[in-house]
């Protein structure tokens, strides 16, 4: 196959360009002689993208292969992103995380992964969702749903937000971790913990990036 080139690499794709190296799968420093470009994801909006005929990989920029729109990529990612955010609330919390009474704002990807992992570890969880369809779905898997409305009447000690909008204010009292691409939680203590995969887990974000451009490529080959 062509070689790789990873273009201006953040934590996550240098991460990628290493297990590329790895795994035996040739990388280039030649953005002319790659067969496919890698760039940061996702894309900073200023990043300058190299006209080149082989695919040219990154997230949420017009004109390039956008993994942001991979069913498979955002569903590995928001697995990731739902570790990360687990492990975060772990070293925050001053009890561990089956005493708390943990309330998640939303039902999206990274709410379902989250969700799960913290009915494994026996935590009283609540969902709450705006829409109908979303609450039935996560009590049909078991957990307590209640409307976003109602949420702002209760109190939890451990609060995740996944919703990109302002819907809850938490009192200083509450761990709140807002997952969210913009703020969703109102609050002087609220961690925003956008982007935790790469932050918080490189490696993982690294290998998810490269399989899921080789995937692709192969696909496109196909």
């Amino acid at each position: 196959m062509k070689p790789l080139y990873f273009h201006n690499p953040s934590p996550a794709t240098a991460w990628a360009r290493e297990l590329a190296i790895v795994r035996g799968i040739p990388v280039t420093d030649d953005p002319q002689q790659a067969g496919a470009v890698i760039l940061p994801i996702p894309t900073p909006g200023e990043a300058e993208i190299p006209p080149l005929a082989c695919p040219v990989c990154g997230g949420n920029r017009k004109g390039i292969t956008d993994l942001l729109q991979d069913e498979l990529y955002l569903w590995e990612n928001a697995r990731i992103t739902a570790h990360c955010a687990l492990a975060l609330a772990m070293q925050h919390a001053p009890f561990i995380l089956p005493q708390g009474n943990i309330l998640l704002l939303g039902w999206g990807r990274i709410s379902q992964c989250l969700a799960q992992l913290l009915k494994n570890l026996g935590c009283k969880l609540t969902v709450a969702a705006r829409k109908e369809k979303d609450r039935a779905a996560a009590t049909a898997l078991g957990y307590r749903a209640i409307p976003i409305e109602q949420a702002r009447k209760e109190k939890f000690s451990i609060v995740f937000n996944t919703v990109p909008a302002p819907v809850l204010e938490v009192s200083g009292d509450t761990l709140a971790i807002d997952l969210a691409s913009q703020p969703g939680l109102l609050g002087e203590t609220v961690l925003w913990a956008r982007g935790l995969p790469g932050k918080m887990a490189p490696k993982s974000s690294g290998e998810l990036i490269l399989d899921t451009v080789l995937r692709i490529m192969k696909e496109e080959e196909a």
